[in-house]
């Protein structure tokens, strides 16, 4: 999330759909980079994620140098902040995003394969299923969600920085887990997932509601 955002906002003198079209292209291929290696280099994958997690933020760091870019003023701040008939545009995404991943994994044979890679890996190797193939996909369209979040988060804070995605992965774990999602494979549901995200959502909402400092109210997130 932090890499893709910062160099799509280096292109931001190329107008703001270049630098949203070039964040979800950063994205796609940092994330197809972990899968390659853990499909065809057979890198576990704790281990690679672990790895490219300090990588991409060292980098993410140097493309800025640790400084912020601004973005008040600018259309980019639409994606985070705007709205269609009234609902905001975050919302609509969010809510666009989760029907596809519903039908895409219940309804289509990569969807069904994925379950298979994530149930057992040797059985559906046998079963014909392209293993490295499908982690590579998988990774891909992860790093390619990652970095749309980017844009939606920094256009709240009216600035794109280096650490916007730092800590995000425990929040990610937790919602998964709400969710059901079985964290060694094979199980879980987008319908559980949005159920897991709202609820996180909802429980921070009532710890900043409450009054709740803000050193404890980062200690819950």
């Amino acid at each position: 999330m932090s890499l893709s955002l910062v160099v799509g906002g280096s292109f931001l003198f190329l107008g703001s759909v270049p630098a949203l079209l070039i964040t979800c292209l950063v994205g796609l291929t940092l994330g197809a980079i972990n899968g390659i290696a853990v499909g065809k280099g057979k890198v576990k994958s704790l281990i690679m994620t672990l790895g490219t997690l300090s990588i991409y933020g060292g980098l993410a760091l140097v493309v800025t140098r640790g400084q912020a870019i601004y973005l008040y003023g600018l259309p980019y701040l639409w994606v985070g902040r705007g709205y269609i008939l009234n609902i905001p545009i975050p919302v609509i995404m969010f809510a666009i995003v989760s029907l596809i991943c519903f039908f895409f994994l219940k309804y289509t044979n990569t969807g069904r394969y994925i379950y298979y890679t994530g149930a057992n890996e040797v059985a559906a190797m046998y079963s014909g299923v392209r293993v490295d193939k499908i982690k590579i996909f998988a990774f891909s369209i992860s790093g390619l969600l990652a970095a749309m979040a980017g844009p939606l988060f920094a256009s709240q804070t009216q600035r794109i920085t280096p650490i916007q995605g730092v800590g995000f992965e425990l929040s990610a774990f937790v919602i998964a887990i709400l969710g059901g999602t079985d964290l060694w494979g094979g199980k879980g549901s987008i319908i559980g997932v949005v159920i897991g995200a709202l609820s996180y959502g909802f429980l921070l909402n009532i710890l900043a509601l409450s009054g709740a400092g803000t050193y404890l109210y980062r200690t819950g997130s």
